[in-house]
């Protein structure tokens, strides 16, 4: 496994706990200390989308992964 399918299984692993805080805010499990349960939801989506978007970033580099972790602009 080379570091780019790493980096790629542990983001999904990120995505998923972050989906699974939003499930348990939607849901009223979880409150959120400090920020109201709908402010919460947007910046964890936002942080989701943010991850999303380097994850296809790093996709779209060489198949092997040598270009995204060679330092070529992401």
């Amino acid at each position: 496994m080379n570091q780019s399918d790493k980096f790629l299984m542990q983001t999904g692993k990120e995505l998923q706990f972050v989906s699974d805080l939003i499930s348990r805010i939607d849901q009223g499990l979880l409150d959120p200390v400090g920020l109201d349960p709908e402010a919460a939801v947007r910046l964890l989506r936002e942080v989701a989308a943010e991850r999303r978007r380097l994850v296809d970033r790093l996709k779209n580099c060489d198949k092997d992964g040598g270009a995204a972790w060679a330092g070529a602009p992401v």
